[in-house]
């Protein structure tokens, strides 16, 4: 660099003029002194010291603190699922142990232990205070997904890599280790079929002639329909404020962006989604027209206005709540539909979109446009996306062949207004239960 050389040419000049006047010795010391690099010189520092002793926790607090910093864990929901599971690594590998003493057959022990980790261990009043080894041990709680206990080996993995490319170890234990899930149980259902896209779609939120027990909620009816038209993810549409529906050379579009506080999985992520003609036909404008008004045009404001985002929870979380249910015995949205014991998802509905593409003959490539999806083909790489006149064209063709002459937010809107201020829990004025029944403590039920 021209400052280094500068730097270079000042210290020469200053040895020459002191040179003239110094004694032998004093100028081969300063000469010395001189042509030593000094500390702000080297492009990579010394290392501070031995690493002997380094124990695991600080090993995981050190990479947690890496990955964080480098934007790995971006995501909230991210970096709270990965530090959970670098707790529960370090409890059973023992957080106190140095790095160094780690062994390759104690990994292999921890691959057999994961299997038999507990499911919603933290949940669970039984296990929750309960040490791991003990709970494995025991054997008597329904372990994780084995898919699941492949993604803790994995951090597991790549935590031993990082520690090796470090140089806090000299060997990589975990090299050449893999994790099997031969035999586990498949997965939820990705893809909705015909018929249940049909239940779905002929749900109550669509076929109801009166008001219901449940709260008439905008996002109850629009994302099933947002989700089969779009390909959206549920945290994407969760996201969405006013200002993301917008009109650009003709075409009604939604802006799905990581402006303000909004969080996306990927880079990738960012695009622009042409409104299918099923969602205007289906009164998607006159909804964002109106909510605008109630809002006094203020574009900030969401488009649903009561999904509540909880902590560091995911901004799907009470839609997702919603539609699944919280339990065997709420099936949620889809229990309304029939759809209960399907194992289904909200996700299926991106996956069913995509699918949809594939049965039509559609273009696949506008699809992983439409979706988020990069392009890593090479002439995928050159010039911009596609033009939004051009995607429309395409996503207007996808038709899932079923009579929607049924679904019209106006309807809906009809309901809500008829159900009026839906009150949840006790109604204003009403005082406390006066007589509380005493708690009997669980012994004298033994």
């Amino acid at each position: 660099m021209l400052w280094h050389r500068h730097r270079i040419q000042a210290r020469s000049a200053l040895l020459n003029a002191l040179g003239s006047v110094l004694p032998d010795a004093q100028k081969a010391k300063l000469e010395t002194l001189f042509t030593q690099p000094s500390v702000n010189d080297r492009i990579v520092s010394p290392a501070r010291g031995s690493n002997a002793g380094l124990s695991l926790a600080a090993l995981v607090k050190e990479y947690e603190e890496r990955q964080i910093r480098e934007g790995a864990w971006a995501n909230p929901r991210t970096r709270i699922t990965a530090k959970a599971r670098l707790e529960g690594l370090c409890e059973l590998l023992g957080g106190h142990r140095q790095v160094e003493t780690l062994t390759r057959a104690e990994f292999n022990t921890l691959r057999d232990h994961l299997r038999s980790y507990p499911k919603n261990r933290h949940r669970l009043r039984a296990t929750r205070n309960q040490p791991l080894s003990k709970i494995i041990s025991d054997g008597k709680f329904e372990p994780i997904n084995p898919r699941t206990a492949k993604k803790f080996f994995e951090l597991a993995r790549a935590l031993v890599t990082y520690a090796h490319d470090q140089g806090y170890i000299t060997e990589n234990i975990a090299a050449g280790l893999a994790f099997s899930t031969k035999g586990a149980e498949a997965p939820r259902k990705r893809t909705y079929s015909p018929s249940q896209i049909e239940k779905l779609l002929h749900g109550p939120a669509y076929t109801l002639t009166t008001p219901p027990r449940w709260r008439l909620d905008d996002y109850k009816f629009w994302l099933p329909l947002l989700g089969l038209f779009t390909g959206a993810r549920l945290s994407e549409l969760c996201q969405l404020r006013l200002e993301d529906i917008r009109q650009e050379l003709g075409v009604w579009l939604i802006s799905i962006n990581r402006s303000g506080s909004k969080q996306l999985k990927t880079s990738d992520s960012e695009r622009l989604v042409p409104i299918h003609r099923q969602l205007i036909e289906s009164g998607f404008l006159e909804f964002h027209q109106a909510r605008l008004e109630a809002v006094e045009r203020d574009g900030k404001a969401p488009l649903f206005d009561n999904i509540r985002v909880y902590g560091d929870l995911s901004p799907g979380h009470v839609a997702s709540r919603w539609f699944l249910g919280s339990s065997q015995i709420s099936r949620g949205y889809l229990g309304l539909c029939g759809l209960g014991d399907d194992g289904l998802t909200y996700h299926g509905l991106r996956h069913t979109f995509i699918n949809q593409f594939r049965r039509q003959n559609l273009d696949l490539a506008k699809a992983k446009a439409l979706v988020g999806h990069s392009d890593k083909s090479t002439t995928g790489g050159y010039g911009d996306c596609y033009p939004s006149d051009v995607l429309k064209d395409e996503l207007d063709k996808l038709d899932f062949g079923l009579g929607l002459g049924h679904i019209h937010y106006r309807h809906y809107q009809e309901l809500r207004e008829r159900q009026g201020v839906f009150n949840v829990g006790r109604p204003v004025g009403t005082p406390f239960p006066s007589v509380r029944v005493a708690k009997r403590h669980w012994k004298t039920y033994a």
